[in-house]
């Protein structure tokens, strides 16, 4: 079994639990309708403070500092989950998804792509930001994509993973959509490839985003500065995301980072992981066989002190 986390020790406290998943959202409520603060991984210890009423979810703090909530069926705690405190009372409602009429989904992401047709492998038509709401025409008959309508008027598909429904899934038509004329696609790889960033003012990449932009590539030399006025020199985080056409073969990614730096490939793990380390200047490499089509690359950043970069680049070798 690979551990995905560093294993990091809680900071106070006698009641921990391990993170038994290979990725754990940490919210800011008990339950999936709060928004996501941060990620823990497998092997990762946390500090139980508390339970909801049922016990389902707990709240913790993360070897980061960070506290939230985790769902209890994904950690193994070291006592019974009963004997915390029960803390529901004190839980803030989260903010009501905006009303809807007819059919409609949020995005629950902070950028989500609309494609041509339901696949990784379709061109990306636009793409559309958290709180956004979108009127549902479909599905496809595994209810993993949706045909939508966003608010500019286009049409399109994007996946259901990443959107809150006012109906269920199951309920919506199965349709080809715009699709019907092409059952295979041809995807044409994009002459530049744009990367979204979200940064945050913390090195956790906890709530809220305080600066976005997008860029054709990661490479960033902020040195002893700041990415933007409204952000520390010091001890801020950053994700950047971007969806990629590549040819099927193996490529090796190269990540060359001060201080921490995490990647993954299709929403998933992908062997480098320094992000709770404090290791300057480091270049640390992976080799991953890839099938032709569009894949979503993702890296997360943290920096603690000094110098500040990050650099990301890959080449196909076989």
């Amino acid at each position: 079994t690979s551990n995905y986390g560093t294993g990091t020790t809680p900071n106070t406290g006698s009641n921990t639990a391990v993170v038994s998943t290979n990725t754990l959202n940490v919210r800011s409520g008990p339950g999936t309708e709060f928004s996501i603060l941060t990620k823990v991984f497998r092997g990762d210890a946390v500090t139980l403070l508390g339970r909801n009423t049922n016990g389902t979810w707990a709240k913790i703090r993360t070897g980061a500092g960070l506290e939230g909530w985790v769902s209890t069926a994904l950690i193994l705690p070291n006592v019974a989950i009963s004997s915390l405190p029960d803390l529901s009372g004190s839980v803030v409602n989260p903010t009501p998804i905006p009303p809807v009429t007819g059919n409609a989904a949020t995005v629950n992401t902070g950028r989500l792509n609309v494609r041509q047709g339901p696949g990784t492998n379709f061109a990306v038509i636009t793409f559309v930001s958290r709180g956004t709401v979108v009127q549902l025409l479909g599905r496809t008959a595994d209810n993993l994509w949706l045909l939508v309508k966003v608010p500019d008027g286009r049409q399109g598909w994007l996946s259901a993973a990443y959107v809150i429904t006012n109906v269920p899934i199951g309920n919506l038509p199965i349709t080809s959509g715009p699709v019907t004329t092409l059952p295979t696609p041809t995807p044409i790889a994009p002459t530049t490839n744009v990367w979204y960033g979200e940064f945050f003012n913390n090195n956790s990449l906890a709530a809220p985003v305080v600066y976005t932009r997008s860029d054709s590539a990661v490479a960033f030399n902020w040195g002893a500065g700041s990415p933007a006025g409204n952000i520390g020199v010091d001890n801020f985080s950053a994700r950047f995301t971007s969806d990629v056409y590549f040819a099927a073969g193996t490529y090796r990614f190269t990540v060359t980072a001060d201080d921490g730096v995490r990647f993954f490939l299709d929403n998933a793990f992908a062997g480098i992981d320094t992000f709770t380390i404090t290791q300057p200047n480091v270049t640390l490499t992976v080799d991953i066989a890839i099938s032709a089509g569009y894949h979503r690359l993702q890296l997360d950043y943290r920096e603690y002190t000094s110098d500040a970069f990050l650099y990301f680049s890959w080449v196909k070798i076989a």
